[in-house]
Order: C-alpha cells, then structure tokens, then sequence
C-alpha cells in the first residue's frame, strides 16, 4: 500500500515523463524535416546538417534530464545563441509556413541565468503555441506566418517575448495559465507546456506573463539576467 508520500513522488514523475515526451515533438520533427532533405537535394546538405545536428544535441539534453529528472540549477546561458537556434529550427520543422522575426534584436551578448535545456524547451513549446494559432485562424495562407521574438528588460530580468496575431485566448483560461495544465485550441494538447514554463521560471528567480487580446498573444519568459 502506497503512503501519501509516495502517491505523491509517483504523480510528479508521471507528470515530469509527460512533458518530456510533449518537448521531444518538436526536435525529432526538426529532424526529420531536415533529413527528409539531406538524402532528397545535395544541395541542401550544410542548412540541413547545422539543424541536425543541433536538434539531435536537444534530443540527448531532454533525455540526460530523465536520467536527472530533479535538476533545474539554473547556469549562465548566452541567450543570443538560444535565440538563432530555436529560430531555425522552427522554421524547419514548419516547412516554409512560418517564420521568426527577431525584433529589435540586440548586438552582443545577453547573459542569462537558466537551464539551457530547459529554457530551449520552453521557447520552442511557446513558438509552436504561437504558430498553431496563427495557421488555425489562417488555414489557406500561401506566404508564410510570422511570429515575432523580442528581448526585454525590467530591474534584474531579461524577457524573451514571443508575440503573435492570433485570435487571442478568453479571459477564463488567462487566469489559469501557469497554475493548473491547462491547454487551448489544441485539439490533442495536454496545457503542459505553459504549467511548466511557470514552475521552472520561479525556480530560477523568474517568471511567466501571458497578456492575449482578439488581435493576439504575446507570452513572456522572465530570467534572471548575470
């Protein structure tokens, strides 16, 4: 017979295997893509091998936090590379229907404190939210969609804010963003992704912020800057 404690570790586990398994949707599709045309056009070969060999990189990552599902030390991460890296590999997995617009973006170096897994996981879930809505509410878009990423400041944070234009999200799922799994407009989602950007966001010193209207969602992840 279970105690308390242990039906308690066993749900946290359950849980922490979901959300590895919704994060690995996004690299192996990225990788896929991207072999699909390494072996189809020779031509394509040194793009394609870049995001190979990267999404593969965030495979083994998201794998080695299984082996140490309780780590989330938070390091230094320069965010300028995070940011070129998940860019990339979301318009390959997208296939020419999207693409990200880094606004504003900043020269040099932006040192953060974060899991660098970890923080490529959260922003790769919050594109794909973004990208989702975007081709739901535009379903015969020939030209690609665009979805914009910009780095902010405040005090001691760094924000990473991905804004799209979407049709927005009611005020009723808002309130429970980051509290409780929650998901919207995804016919197969399991609200993961934002429940546990807001967890590990705190237990770096930081935090998540959802403003939506009709005109669109801009989602931010604060971190604590070095």
């Amino acid at each position: 017979m279970f105690s308390s404690g242990n039906r308690c570790t066993c749900k946290a586990t359950e849980v922490k295997l979901k959300q590895m398994t919704h994060d690995l949707r996004s690299p192996v599709a990225a990788l896929g893509f991207s072999i699909e045309h390494l072996l189809r056009d020779s031509c394509f070969r040194g793009p394609a091998e870049n995001v190979m060999r990267a999404s593969l990189e965030r495979i083994r990552a998201i794998l080695e936090d299984a082996r140490v599902a309780c780590s989330r030390s938070a390091t230094d991460v320069e965010l300028n590379q995070v940011l070129d890296l998940i860019s990339r590999e979301k318009e390959q997995e997208y296939r020419g229907k999207l693409r990200v617009r880094l606004v504003n973006r900043r020269s040099g170096k932006i040192e953060i404190k974060a899991h660098k897994s970890g923080l490529e996981r959260m922003l790769s879930n919050v594109l794909n939210n973004a990208a989702e809505a975007l081709i739901n509410q535009n379903p015969k878009s020939e030209g690609p969609l665009v979805v914009g990423i910009e780095v902010v400041t405040e005090s001691n944070l760094v924000g990473i804010r991905v804004s799209d234009g979407g049709p927005g999200m009611p005020d009723e799922v808002l309130e429970r963003l980051g509290k409780v799994p929650i998901s919207f407009g995804k016919k197969d989602g399991m609200g993961l992704g934002l429940y546990h950007a807001a967890q590990t966001l705190q237990s770096w010193g930081g935090r998540l912020e959802v403003q939506s209207t009709d005109a669109g969602t801009d989602v931010t992840l604060w971190v604590p800057r070095v």
